[in-house]
C-alpha cells in the first residue's frame, strides 16, 4: 500500500510503500557490508535506515503546495532504489532525510517501548 506524504523542508510531496520483512533484511545487509570494523552501532542503523528509504520511495513531486497536493493537483515522478541510491540530497533536504529516515525506522524497526508492550503481562509459563 502507498502512502503520501508532504516533506517540510523542500516542499515535495513523496509516495512510499511498506518494505517486505526480505527487503528490511536487504537494507540491513547492504548497510552492513558499506561499514567497517570500527563502524559504530548507530552508522549501522543510519546506513540502514537511508538503505530503505532509497527502497521505499516510489514516487516524488517537484515542491508543491500542500493544498494542491490535498487537492490532487500534483504531477509525480516515478522513482527507484537504483535512482536514489547516494542522491537522496539531490531530492531532498537534511529536514527532508530526516523526517524519511525517521518514518522508515517508525514503519519498521520495533522500539524498547513496543516489546515492554507486547510483553507486560502477556508472558504465560509454559511446562
Amino acid at each position: 500500500m502507498k502512502s503520501r506524504i508532504h516533506l517540510p523542508g523542500s516542499g515535495r510531496a513523496v509516495r512510499y510503500e511498506t518494505l517486505t520483512v526480505e527487503q528490511v533484511e536487504k537494507c540491513e545487509q547492504l548497510a552492513a557490508v558499506a561499514l567497517t570494523k570500527e563502524s559504530t552501532v548507530l552508522e549501522f542503523q543510519n546506513a540502514a535506515a537511508r538503505e530503505g528509504v532509497e527502497l521505499m520511495i516510489r514516487e516524488v513531486s517537484k515542491p508543491v503546495a500542500k493544498a494542491k497536493l490535498e487537492a490532487g493537483e500534483v504531477t509525480w515522478e516515478k522513482v527507484g532504489a537504483e535512482q536514489l541510491h547516494g542522491k537522496l540530497g539531490d531530492y531532498f533536504t537534511p529536514k527532508d532525510i530526516n523526517a524519511l529516515k525517521s518514518i522508515y525506522l517508525r514503519e519498521h524497526v520495533v522500539t524498547k517501548e513496543e516489546v515492554d508492550s507486547i510483553l507486560e503481562g502477556k508472558v504465560l509459563e509454559v511446562d
